[in-house]
């Protein structure tokens, strides 16, 4: 029996092939199927598709439509125009949520501040920022309830020395401000403000929260006058500091001839003085 015949009737032409080229062609069709080529010397697909990014195939402009310029207009006056729906049919709907502005009242001396996008996110929307005058918390219930105006004073340059750069003394002179010696009460220097500001929180309130924590804490120890801080010297160093560094950035004054020192000036003698006479 051939090896390649089959028992059934119905392959016998198949086995009246020889051996040698069925073989032959078994062999030759499984080379076919895998390719012994190496990928560098193969030849690159041809690319049928079209690229949709080419002009070529776009047409000429008929000028049947607006240019770009005049769709950027068009798109300016919808937007202009879905604002002005806005006012006229959801601005009436606000009046209802309207309340009356009530100012705080005088014992208030806490200042925060804030800065908001219109709604939109942004890392800035979380700070916040606490700002103190120093005039309206030395009138307070706080100072004021203390028993003498040398309490005060030692109380309110401890509040100092803890606020450190934090306190800005504002424009004017750079003396030693809240002196211990001499009077007290009106003659008293008692200027700037104390300002906190963090950020270090996910939401405003709790920025705010931490600023009015921290202020409290700097009161409670202020009030301590065992220790003998409030007899040191106040450090104003920030303030020049900063001050210098305005100067810097403004524009100086040029110098003229009467900024001539007159010790630099040359001694004319009497007989050049007799000719020119």
């Amino acid at each position: 029996m051939s090896l390649f015949a089959s028992p059934s009737s119905s392959s016998v032409a198949s086995a009246s092939i020889p051996r040698r080229q069925l073989w032959s062609a078994l062999t030759a069709s499984s080379s076919r199927a895998l390719s012994t080529t190496p990928s560098r010397q193969a030849k690159p697909r041809r690319n049928t598709g079209k690229n949709p990014f080419d002009l070529a195939p776009w047409e000429a402009f008929q000028h049947d439509d607006v240019p770009t310029l005049g769709h950027e207009v068009l798109n300016r006056g919808r937007e202009l125009l879905r604002y002005a729906r806005t006012v006229e049919h959801e601005l009436p709907n606000l009046e209802k949520l309207r309340q009356p502005y009530n100012p705080p009242p005088s014992s208030s001396v806490l200042t925060f501040r804030s800065m908001h996008y219109q709604g939109a996110p942004h890392p800035a929307n979380r700070k916040s920022v606490l700002t103190v005058s120093l005039p309206d918390l030395y009138a307070h219930s706080l100072f004021t309830s203390l028993p003498d105006d040398s309490t005060r004073i030692r109380t309110l340059r401890k509040l100092l020395h803890l606020a450190g750069p934090r306190w800005n003394p504002g424009k004017g002179p750079m003396a030693e401000p809240l002196r211990l010696d001499g009077k007290y009460g009106e003659d008293v220097t008692v200027r700037g403000e104390i300002k906190i500001s963090c950020e270090k929180f996910p939401t405003e309130r709790q920025n705010m929260k931490w600023c009015s924590d921290v202020f409290d804490e700097m009161i409670k120890e202020a009030q301590r006058l065992d220790d003998g801080i409030a007899d040191l010297p106040i450090d104003v160093r920030h303030a020049l500091s900063r001050e210098t560094k305005k100067a810097h950035h403004g524009r100086r004054r040029q110098a003229t001839i009467a900024d001539w020192p007159a010790s630099w000036a040359t001694p004319v003698k009497a007989s050049q003085g007799e000719g020119t006479s």
